[in-house]
């Protein structure tokens, strides 16, 4: 049995979606400890040609 666990983000990337696919246990692990400033809690999206952070 594969069991995957990871946080939430604020706009998932597609390789997370196929990290969920790949397992038979996925698990939100939702009551860690938030990081100001990480990746997490922030993503950056193309917008007329270049990036932006959200």
């Amino acid at each position: 049995m594969k069991c995957a666990i990871m946080q939430p983000t604020f706009l998932p990337w597609s390789g997370y979606f196929n990290l969920m696919a790949s397992v038979d246990v996925f698990v939100f692990l939702d009551d860690a400890q938030f990081q100001k400033g990480s990746w997490h809690n922030r993503n950056r999206i193309p917008l007329n040609g270049k990036p932006h952070w959200l």
